[in-house]
């Protein structure tokens, strides 16, 4: 039995707005449980809150319990094939981004955060909550292990 989610819905679903520009819609990963020397696949849904004028970079990191990046990639939407300043209102944007496991990774479980970035400016973009207010410029997602 194939259980398909509705048109519309989005795996981890997910309404977190980036000042009020896009709006991650869900994620997933290709697996949770991965081997030093793997690559975890990230895809993301995103949704254009209004024409996106902003060059945006998606920034993947792995991050240790004690708080320590272990690895980390920045990517345009698409592999740099579609820029967030071409986005227009609605749209919605699937995007995979690869994150290498370093070989050298302990095994254990680790958290993925995900930071979105002005390219120009280089500064981290906040997350708005319903209400306006800034709620921080980073998000956690699920937890991965790295297995022996």
């Amino acid at each position: 039995v194939t259980i398909e989610p509705k048109e519309g819905d989005f795996p981890n679903a997910q309404t977190l707005d980036f000042v009020n520009d896009i709006l991650l819609a869900g994620y997933e990963y290709d697996r949770r449980l991965l081997s030093a020397g793997d690559d975890l696949n990230v895809t993301m849904f995103w949704q254009a809150l209004r024409n996106v004028d902003a060059d945006y970079v998606m920034r993947i990191r792995l991050v240790d319990a004690n708080g320590h990046e272990r690895a980390a990639v920045d990517s345009r939407p698409r592999s740099g094939d579609m820029p967030t300043n071409t986005w227009l209102e609605g749209q919605i944007v699937e995007d995979v981004t690869t994150l290498p496991i370093p070989g050298d990774v302990a095994p254990g479980r680790y958290t993925v955060t995900l930071t979105v970035v002005d390219a120009d400016s280089g500064e981290r973009v906040n997350i708005l909550a319903e209400d306006g207010h800034q709620v921080d410029s980073y998000l956690l997602l699920a937890e991965i292990r790295i297995g022996e």
